[in-house]
């Protein structure tokens, strides 16, 4: 029997790696997964169940965790999923000379560890996002970037009230970009039921592609900066190829998975 011990992270990319999971482990007669919070629990969970995997993402790094890598160096192999960057020099050193660590690594980090066994870029959870009958409005959304200095550059002619053309164009998921057309913030679930019920979407960051491309929304592209041009003449991005591939359950069944079972 295999134990897996993964913690309940809060950020999408971690709920959506233990959503699958759960799906796929409990399928495993030989395999077993303890699936919780476990903060202020790590000590004591190990001593009860001895566990021969722990999955954390480094986002929720703690000294807790820090004191249980240096205490538990061996038995049990511990898989950090990196999915922020490490500002700390030292503690990246740290992780590097660990035996007992193994690193799966955001594409968007290019910090290299020795230790790294998995990379993952973006991507989508197809039970929440997949084609669907729900009727489009008029409207093209725009998913603002964190950086308003970028939102207002590429937005501010193009949006009420200084906008000098026909197409309604809301904003959202910035709610310091000051606009009598922001119409707030989403969760991943709410974006769903937007790209599958508005006309078309303008991604600023450029974040949401997969998830456009397969509830069928019209994802204009904006690289050149030249928005209305894009919507006037209906200029799209190139679809991406092998999406399914793309998945969370894809990730998890044949990339993740395969690397916590025991020699």
């Amino acid at each position: 029997m295999t134990i897996i011990a993964s913690h309940d992270g809060v950020n999408n990319v971690i709920k959506a790696i233990n959503k699958y999971l759960i799906k796929n482990i409990s399928t495993e007669k030989d395999t077993h997964l303890l699936f919780t919070s476990l903060h202020g629990k790590l000590f004591a969970m190990y001593d009860q169940h001895k566990p021969d995997f722990l999955l954390w993402p480094v986002s929720e790094y703690t000294q807790e965790l820090q004191d249980f890598i240096t205490e538990y160096n061996s038995n049990i192999k511990i898989v950090l999923i990196v999915d922020v960057v490490i500002p700390q020099e030292e503690l990246n050193t740290f992780l590097n000379s660990r035996n007992n660590v193994a690193m799966i690594v955001s594409n968007d980090i290019a910090t290299k560890y020795r230790n790294t066994i998995l990379n993952y870029g973006r991507m989508y959870d197809d039970e929440v996002y997949h084609a669907s009958e729900l009727e489009r409005n008029d409207k093209i959304v725009a998913l603002l970037s964190t950086d308003n200095d970028k939102n207002h550059r590429m937005l501010d002619e193009i949006i009420y009230p200084n906008n000098k053309h026909d197409h309604k164009i809301v904003v959202l998921n910035n709610p310091e970009f000051e606009s009598p057309v922001n119409l707030g913030i989403f969760n991943y679930h709410d974006l769903s039921i937007i790209l599958k019920t508005f006309k078309g979407v303008l991604d600023i960051d450029k974040t949401f592609q997969l998830e456009a491309q397969v509830c069928g929304i019209k994802y204009f592209d904006i690289d050149d900066g030249n928005i209305l041009d894009a919507i006037d003449n209906d200029r799209c991005c190139a679809n991406i190829d092998d999406i399914s591939n793309h998945t969370y359950s894809h990730f998890v069944q044949h990339d993740l998975l395969p690397h916590l079972t025991r020699e």
